[in-house]
Formats: C-alpha cells, sequence, structure tokens
C-alpha cells in the first residue's frame, strides 16, 4: 500500500478504481492521505478469497455514490459500484460517472453464469466510463488466454461493447504478463 500512496501522491491521481481489492467488514482500511476510499466490500458467502471493490478519490474531487444494482438485475455473482464524478476544471464543468466491476474468474463462478453488461454498456456513452476486471480475454485489449471459458466471456464482452457506443480505451500492453 505504501507503493500505491507514494504513486498517488506523484502523479497527483484524482481517481482510482480497485478490484479483487479481497476487503472484508473486517478487514483494516488502509489509508491513503489526501484521498477518501469509497468501498464496496466483498459479499460474505460461497466465494471466499476474491472480490471487493474501492475507488480511491482525491479529496479536491467532489462526487457522490451513485446507484448501480438496477444495471445487474438478478445477479448476485457480478460485483459493482459507481460514483458521479464532478470535474469543474479542465472538462468545463462535465459530470461523469465511473462504474467500477469486478466479474471473478469462470471457474470460481456459478454453472452457466454469463455475465450481462448490456444495461450497463446502454448507458450515455458521452458521461460514462467503465473500469474494471472482467476476467475475460480478448486480443482488442491485448489478453491471450488457453483457457475456453475466459476467451469465450472475452468474446461474449466484445460482442456488448461493439453494439453499444462505448469505446475501449487502454494502452498496446496485456494486462499481465503473457
Amino acid at each position: 500500500m505504501v507503493e500505491l500512496a507514494h504513486f498517488l501522491v506523484t502523479h497527483s491521481v484524482l481517481v482510482v478504481a480497485i478490484q479483487d481489492s479481497k476487503l472484508t467488514e473486517a478487514s483494516n482500511i488502509p489509508t491513503f492521505p489526501g484521498y477518501t476510499l469509497v468501498r464496496r466490500d466483498k459479499p460474505i458467502g460461497p466465494r471466499t478469497g476474491d472480490g471487493g471493490l474501492f475507488f480511491i478519490v482525491n479529496h479536491t474531487v467532489l462526487y457522490s455514490p451513485i446507484p448501480s444494482d438496477h444495471l445487474f438485475p438478478g445477479d448476485s455473482t457480478t460485483e459493482h459500484q459507481a460514483i458521479s464524478k464532478l470535474f469543474s476544471i479542465s472538462i468545463d464543468g462535465a459530470q461523469f460517472h465511473l462504474y467500477n466491476i469486478y466479474i471473478p474468474p469462470p471457474t470460481s463462478c456459478p454453472p452457466g453464469f454469463s455475465p450481462s453488461l448490456s444495461p450497463l454498456l446502454k448507458l450515455d456513452a458521452h458521461n460514462t466510463i467503465l473500469m474494471g476486471d472482467f476476467n475475460a480475454h480478448n486480443p482488442a485489449w491485448f489478453s491471450a488466454t488457453q483457457g475456453d471459458r475466459a476467451a469465450a466471456r472475452g468474446a461474449a464482452l466484445i460482442n456488448q461493447i461493439d453494439s453499444s457506443q462505448l469505446i475501449l480505451l487502454n494502452q498496446v500492453t496485456p494486462t499481465r504478463l503473457p
């Protein structure tokens, strides 16, 4: 956590989205001077060892939590949280909705589980930023895999993205070393 705190200050980061934090209600709350944590701890249930989300928000940023449960009807596997962030410096007072998503690996999901991001991808593309760990692999985000289920999830996700008004913003690097 010391390295992350140093990175936040050194680069004047406004907001960070962390997935698979593994924090629970019993966890010690990490602190980052000058920042607020907006947590959504992993649910208590059959899955242990994965999950949990939080935003790290700079104290200079005006924000408020916004509901996101309605975007995942009947889905108790996908973890999500959202904040509405008001930018008033260089983006002309624009307001953005930031969504932090974690979908466990296919091997940790119930049999037959297929995440649907359709309601989320139908949001206004002009003010929506999705961030997350979808545990999906696809060449579109430079992430290859030998696992059929993760590749199938990646193909389904890219099809959903292609059918929306949203675009991918990522660097030409894999999410992990191949």
